[in-house]
Parts: structure tokens; C-alpha cells; sequence
């Protein structure tokens, strides 16, 4: 998961068929396989490099386990329903239409630390 100032960069990162930059950033003349070439899925978000979020950062990104085989959350959901419930509701005599509301009960926890890195960047 990375900023969407990062995604670009990722994305060529992880589907290019070789590597061709040394360890000082200067290009090879070796060509060399990339062994994570379509292992990884890269995902972007704009909230992570947002500053109205404490913490957030262009350069930081983050590396997840496979959930199917180490989760590093876990989302609960009441009842078994995954999807919102919507409702149509009264409106006041004055006001002209139709209202709904709409809720989902649904939690958070975190499962394993082992399964997520972050990775802080330059």
C-alpha cells in the first residue's frame, strides 16, 4: 500500500521483467531478473500521504502478508451482513420527498503485528 505519490514508481517496480539500478542509483550494464515481478499487488491511497491525518507521509509505505494466510486484521461483522442496511423513514409534514438512513455494524481488530511492515521511505 503505498501514497499515490509512490504508485507509479511501485507499479513499475513491481511489473518490470528486470532490474537495471545498482545500489548508488546509477544504471547497469548487467541485466538482472526481478524476482518479485507480479507476486505483489500495489494499491494506492490518497489518505496516506493526507496531513489532515497525524502521521502521514509521502515517502512511507507498507507491506501486508497474504490475509488467507497471516491476517493482520480481522473485520467482524453483526449478524453476518456485510452490506448496509437502508431504511426509509418519515419525513416531517413541512418538507416535500422521501428520507432514508442508512447503517452498518461492523468492527475492527487487529490480529497479527507480524503481518504488516511499514517502511518509512527517504
Amino acid at each position: 500500500m503505498v501514497p499515490v505519490e509512490l504508485e507509479t514508481e511501485a507499479e513499475l517496480l513491481m511489473g518490470s521483467a528486470q532490474l537495471m539500478i545498482d545500489a548508488q542509483g546509477s544504471p547497469t550494464k548487467i541485466p538482472v531478473a526481478n524476482p518479485h515481478r507480479d507476486k505483489y499487488r500495489v494499491i494506492s491511497t490518497p489518505q496516506l500521504s493526507d496531513s489532515y491525518y497525524q502521521g502521514a507521509s509521502g515517502t512511507a509505505w507498507y507491506l501486508f502478508a497474504n490475509p488467507r494466510v497471516l491476517p493482520a486484521f480481522e473485520i467482524m461483522f453483526l449478524g453476518r451482513r456485510r452490506t448496509p442496511v437502508i431504511e426509509r423513514v418519515e419525513m416531517p409534514p413541512y418538507t416535500l420527498g422521501m428520507g432514508f438512513r442508512s447503517y452498518i455494524d461492523f468492527g475492527v481488530n487487529s490480529q497479527d503485528h507480524r503481518a504488516a511492515v511499514k517502511v518509512v521511505g527517504a
